[in-house]
């Protein structure tokens, strides 16, 4: 689970990260509020 600054969180699967720490995370779902939004289609 990943947790951004103002709030946001997301869950899925780790694929990748890089040394600027960008994440590529996998089945992913939104949370906002605590509450899940949705899941988010991986693009290829």
């Amino acid at each position: 689970m990943v947790k951004l600054k103002w709030g946001h969180e997301y869950k899925g699967y780790l694929v990748s990260v890089d040394g600027y720490m960008n994440l590529q995370l996998a089945n992913t779902e939104e949370y906002i509020d605590g509450g899940c939004t949705g899941n988010i289609k991986n693009r290829p």
